[in-house]
């Protein structure tokens, strides 16, 4: 997301537009890297949607960011998949997102936290990561 830690180097200069989203889901924050997991669920996740200048160029770059080797998804940290995300008027679109793929459960109840309201660029803002 604009203003996050990874923004400038993954996205600046590479996207034609940034729109406000919304999406079903859990969000949460992993602990012992001060990271967003999103997770299959029903409430309401907010984040942004990019359409990007080079596609492919810039996926293959977020792919190594997020661990997801699309050759090897059971390795992988996170999964890339299309969901659905709501965007303004209302408007419904389906969009590529990485979800977080749980290796370990007991590992992630233990050290992964839910973020309640779905937005986690208010923990960015708050000094929690």
């Amino acid at each position: 997301m604009n203003g996050c830690r990874n923004h400038d180097a993954y996205l600046k200069g590479r996207y034609i537009s940034r729109k406000s989203a919304i999406t079903k889901g859990k969000l949460y924050n992993l602990i012992n890297c001060g990271c967003p997991a999103l997770m299959r669920g029903d409430e309401s996740v907010r984040g942004e949607l990019y359409e990007l200048e080079n596609f492919e160029e810039t996926i293959k770059k977020t792919d190594l960011l997020e661990n997801y080797d699309p050759e090897n998804i059971y390795d992988s940290q996170y999964i890339r998949t299309k969901i659905k995300v709501t965007v303004e008027d209302n408007l419904e679109v389906k969009a590529d997102a990485y979800l977080y793929h749980i290796t370990d459960i007991d590992n992630f109840l233990d050290n992964y936290h839910l973020i309640e309201d779905g937005f986690w660029k208010d923990l960015t803002h708050k000094g929690n990561v």
